[in-house]
């Protein structure tokens, strides 16, 4: 999930929409198809519609920062819209929509009625507002979505409404771009085929767009959220070298293509992505004068793992100063709740850092908690802390073997993350029981599988293949070792760990053939690596 901007805070990045010219035309309706011009910095867009000429401008500006999720630009481009044509129902609606962000665990639905009650008080005065059956179309998927219900029966009349527009309206690109945006909000709250199979619906309504006008920023953004596990990323590929070509000066644009490499175990671009979405936040920080913690540390999360893998130690230890200097004044000036991402920014890091090298020193002994008994935080927040609650567990294993703290964290996550806790338990018991370690990470498989139809992203709990694994080659097992460790390099290509676990496997195990292939591989993967870092891995290989 993409890191959230606070609702108070203004943008981390300013969008230079640099048009040298809008082209307006008009159908015998005198509907606008209104384009932007320059496609270098968020991309084409085009949507029929009925505001006037003052209001293209900064309605298509919004319409392409919303399809890049850049939501509070999007908010004030939809403001100047309206102010250009109030009788314009169209911004409103999207102005509305911004305030959902359920790809990150944020729909602040009171927001939302703010902005359809400046409209008009019903929705059903707000749908005769509409002049054209597109903006009505879009206008009624609005309206369904933030009527009364649960989140997940919103997001299915949403995406159902969307639906219907495209079959009554099949040509209309911006029918088809919602669409799977709503289909992909839809497959959220389900899980296995169900959720893979609503993925590929999604990934036939942006690919629609896509083919027709490859410049289309939401085209290629919800290809890659719809392809971005690891049974589908070959498919997103084309538009992830594509996106943040297409929207240069939209931020996440220059991040999400890191869906499709982390699958793919391509750490160089993934390496490559997310430092470009790094600098664009820190200069978008600075250039307006936010705090030192306004800044994409989903992005940095990224960073770190790529460079990881990479077997750049010093870098990845690096970010974690980073983290620790930006965030440093937080404390008694923002509520943990309010904004996880920066809060949990350096422990996150630092927790990535011990877990993939050994080095715990970085790792806080005075961690922060969010309170998830807390019922008014937002989903994103809840689930952070549930994520931050677990490392406390994992770090007090592995680093300080405190049983007790084990056991607190297994409890507190009993009801909110069972199956969090559950592993806990596992790696504990495996931890205390060494004579029956095989069998109990055994068990612990089921629970820690990768889903192949889910999307993926870097990790946040110990590899038990990993650990089995290496388990194996210690009683002897080396033949079973190369097993096990080949399917966790199939649900997670080219992980450094896993490799060389293989190649322990390999070697014990007599296979000259299979060790000297993956030693070629290691070599292909940290041609960038710390020279001190590559030599102690390899020994530690061998």
């Amino acid at each position: 999930m993409m890191r959230v901007i606070p609702r108070l805070v203004p943008s981390l990045l300013i969008v230079l929409f640099l048009s040298p010219a809008l082209m307006l035309a008009q159908d015998d309706d005198h509907a606008h198809h209104a384009r932007t011009a320059d496609a270098r910095a968020l991309g084409r867009v085009s949507f029929s519609n009925s505001g006037n000429a003052a209001a293209q401008k900064p309605f298509l500006e919004g319409l392409a920062l919303i399809h890049s999720f850049e939501y509070t630009e999007a908010v004030g481009a939809f403001k100047r819209a309206q102010k250009a044509d109030a009788n314009f129902a169209l911004p409103y609606w999207m102005e509305a929509l911004t305030n959902t962000q359920l790809v990150w665990g944020i729909d602040d639905t009171a927001s939302a009625h703010a902005a359809l009650n400046r409209l008009a008080p019903t929705p059903a005065e707000r749908l005769a507002r509409a002049r054209t059956p597109a903006e009505r179309a879009f206008g009624a998927a609005v309206e369904a979505f933030y009527s009364s219900g649960s989140e997940d029966s919103r997001a299915h009349a949403f995406a159902d409404s969307l639906r219907h527009w495209t079959q009554r309206m099949p040509t209309d690109p911006e029918a088809h771009a919602f669409a799977a945006l709503g289909i992909i909000w839809e497959a959220l709250y389900l899980e296995g085929e169900a959720a893979a199979k609503l993925k590929t619906e999604a990934a036939r309504h942006a690919q629609y767009v896509f083919d027709r006008n490859p410049l289309h920023p939401g085209a290629a953004h919800y290809i890659i959220h719809a392809t971005d596990a690891p049974a589908t990323a070959r498919q997103g590929l084309r538009a992830a070298l594509e996106y943040s070509r297409i929207a240069p000066d939209a931020e996440h644009a220059l991040h999400m293509p890191s869906h499709i490499f982390l699958p793919l175990g391509m750490w160089n671009e993934l390496a490559s992505a997310n430092e470009r979405a790094w600098k664009a936040s820190r200069a978008a920080a600075k250039r307006n004068h936010f705090e030192s913690w306004a800044s994409d540390w989903h992005s940095l999360n990224w960073l770190q793992y790529a460079y990881l893998q990479q077997g750049r130690w010093k870098a990845a230890r690096a970010l974690v100063d980073t983290a620790r200097r930006l965030t440093s004044g937080m404390r008694g000036k923002v509520k943990p709740a309010d904004d996880p991402d920066a809060t949990l920014a350096m422990e996150q890091l630092a927790f990535r850092y011990g877990a993939e090298t050994g080095d715990w020193s970085l790792f806080p002994s005075d961690s922060i908690a969010i309170d998830l008994n807390d019922a008014t935080i937002s989903q994103r927040a809840r689930g952070m802390g549930s994520i931050a609650l677990y490392h406390k567990g994992l770090y007090a294993l592995k680093a300080r073997h405190d049983s007790a703290t084990v056991q607190s964290v297994i409890a507190s996550l009993s009801k909110s993350r069972p199956q969090a806790a559950q592993i806990l338990e596992g790696l504990l018991s495996a931890a205390s029981k060494r004579s029956a370690q095989i069998e109990a990470l055994e068990k612990l498989r089921p629970l820690a599988r990768v889903d192949r139809y889910s999307s993926m992203t870097p990790p946040n709990c110990p590899n038990i293949d990993e650990a089995l694994g290496a388990a194996l080659v210690a009683g002897g097992r080396a033949n079973d070792a190369i097993k096990v460790y080949g399917e966790a390099l199939n649900d997670r290509p080219r992980r450094a760990a896993s490799l060389l676990g293989l190649l322990r496997a390999q070697d014990a195990a007599g296979d000259k053939a299979g060790a000297r292939a993956t030693r070629t591989e290691l070599k292909k993967m940290w041609a960038q690596a710390d020279p001190e870092v590559r030599a102690k891995l390899m020994a530690r290989a061998e």
